[in-house]
């Protein structure tokens, strides 16, 4: 029992030290064979393979986010003006009920492009509306033209991080112009107002200004109906058609029901 014993241990004792040898060797020979290949360029453990690729031509193009529109102002025209803020929702919201708006009074809606960027929270109006010119783009042409190489001015540095975009570049606005007249309103600014519109800022303006998100609510109807109790305060369709200054400019508009249309033929 002692000598079978002995056999066994070194049965395994050659078995192992012959697996061990034939390791050893494939992990020389693999070595040497990654050395001669480590000069060739096509070997796929070369690291230091680089890919030379050019850009087609093709790959990139500029696209008209604004479109021009031609207007005609009557003598006799009366507009409704609002001011956008927030998100992409938001203003879609916003525009919405702005369009209805407009509608029901018979004002032009002055339009306000959609803004594309670090969103502009809703503030109070004279302060929503500071917050809006800031970020126009008016006497910074000259910030797309700086070369790469050049460091940005700080006038610059926020130049490319915000754009505007028509609403016709994203929809089909033209059976919503043939329902109701739309004049695209591309600055913020009374003045740019002033001088499109042929319009005086002391004498042609009748202001509505919002001090909470969820100021006004406005109503066709001037029954007492329910007060949604999100908005302080409500205003009646009959009271603003009373107005009768040139441009009727909101704040904020954004906010579901916040036109409740009652009437049957509003």
């Amino acid at each position: 029992m002692i000598a079978i014993s002995h056999v066994g241990i070194r049965t395994v004792f050659f078995s192992g030290l012959w697996l061990f040898v034939i390791i050893a060797f494939f992990h020389v020979f693999y070595r040497e064979d990654l050395a001669s290949n480590s000069g060739q360029t096509d070997s796929l453990l070369d690291t230091k393979t680089t890919i030379m690729v050019t850009p087609s031509q093709q790959q990139f193009k500029d696209v008209k986010v604004r479109v021009h529109r031609e207007f005609i102002i009557d003598p006799d025209e009366r507009f409704l003006a609002y001011f956008a803020h927030s998100g992409f929702h938001n203003q879609r919201v916003a525009l919405a009920n702005a369009m209805l708006l407009a509608k029901i009074l018979n004002r032009t809606l002055l339009m306000p492009p959609i803004l594309f960027g670090p969103p502009i929270p809703w503030v109070r109006f004279d302060k929503l509306y500071e917050k809006l010119l800031v970020s126009t783009k008016m006497g910074l042409e000259h910030c797309w033209k700086i070369p790469d190489q050049i460091p940005l001015p700080a006038e610059c540095l926020n130049y490319f991080s915000s754009t505007t975009v028509s609403w016709d570049f994203l929809f089909d606005m033209e059976p919503i112009r043939e329902w109701h007249k739309i004049i695209d309103r591309w600055e913020p600014s009374y003045g740019w107002l002033s001088q499109n519109l042929r319009v005086s800022l002391d004498e042609d303006f009748h202001f509505i200004k919002d001090t909470t998100l969820f100021d006004y609510r406005i109503h066709d109807s001037s029954f007492a109906s329910p007060q949604n109790v999100k908005y302080k305060r409500r205003l009646d369709i009959k009271k603003l058609e009373e107005i009768d200054k040139k441009v009727l400019h909101l704040g904020s508009l954004f906010g579901l029901h916040r036109v409740t249309v009652e009437k049957p033929d509003s």
